[in-house]
């Protein structure tokens, strides 16, 4: 249940990180974004009770993908269109597996 909720927070962030984004900047989104990963990482490590440790799941996943959609926007600025796409692959391919790890451990 609490990997569901990583994703639930995860389809939420996003909307929530682009509306930031446009309307405060991407660095003050992206220290948001940081901000409540370390808040949502901390409640899900010390969670008392697995409705707690859920919620804190939830911050996390919202967290995770509002930091990987601002700081692709900002690497689209820097790099070139041929190493942007070679980025935004390698990207793609290790946050699915970067869940699958975290997936791993709690099956």
């Amino acid at each position: 249940m609490g990997i569901s909720l990583l994703w639930v927070g995860a389809i939420i962030g996003s909307a929530v990180s682009s509306i930031l984004a446009d309307d405060w900047g991407r660095r003050k989104a992206l220290l948001i974004a940081q901000f409540s990963g370390v808040i949502g990482l901390t409640v899900t490590i010390l969670a008392p009770s697995l409705i707690v440790a859920e919620i804190g799941m939830c911050i996390l996943g919202g967290a995770l993908t509002g930091f990987f959609a601002i700081v692709l926007c900002f690497l689209r600025k820097i790099l070139e269109v041929e190493a942007m796409q070679v980025v935004a692959t390698f990207v793609q391919m290790f946050y699915p597996l970067g869940a699958a790890i975290v997936i791993s451990f709690y099956a």
